[in-house]
């Protein structure tokens, strides 16, 4: 067994957990980043694209199970399944 002397010695090491962002460009289908925030995301978009598809974009942080179930549904043909937001906006309001 290592003594405290021995171990003082060692720096304590940072853990750096990169997750994965769903970017979602319009007319494209979504894709998946992993990064360490979304804030790098962003700047990695903003080298890559033009200034008026980065303000179009969104980005929202999804496990990697949700990457997967997303992924076979896009193997298979199926349409990703609309936000609440954008079902919200493609509904037509009635008047009274």
């Amino acid at each position: 067994m290592k003594t405290f002397k021995e171990f003082r010695g060692n720096t304590p090491t940072q853990l750096v957990e990169q997750v994965y962002f769903k970017v979602s460009i319009p007319d494209l289908s979504p894709m998946f980043m992993k990064a360490s925030s979304e804030s790098a995301v962003k700047l990695d978009m903003r080298m890559k694209l033009k200034p008026d598809v980065v303000k179009e974009i969104s980005i929202k942080r999804v496990t990697k199970s949700e990457m997967r179930k997303i992924y076979r549904a896009m193997g298979q043909g199926k349409e990703p399944e609309p936000d609440e937001k954008e079902k919200k906006e493609k509904e037509p309001v009635e008047e009274k």
